[in-house]
């Protein structure tokens, strides 16, 4: 599956951040706070319809 370079680098932090908490230590409050922070802001991203401005409906009826 192609992915674009951004998805890519976002799954190999992902990747990078869990092995870590795996083999070396877990996070700080501080450092879960920040992550929670932005996986939210990624989720209501892509959690979002996406909108084409091209593609936008036009109701049939005014």
């Amino acid at each position: 599956m192609p992915l674009s370079n951004e998805v890519h680098k976002f799954t190999m932090a992902c990747e990078h951040l869990i092995a870590g908490m795996a083999m070396y230590r877990p996070l700080t409050g501080d450092e879960r706070l920040l992550i929670k922070h932005y996986c939210n802001e990624v989720l209501t991203k892509v959690d979002q319809p996406q909108t084409n401005s091209a593609q936008v409906e036009i109701p049939l009826s005014p």
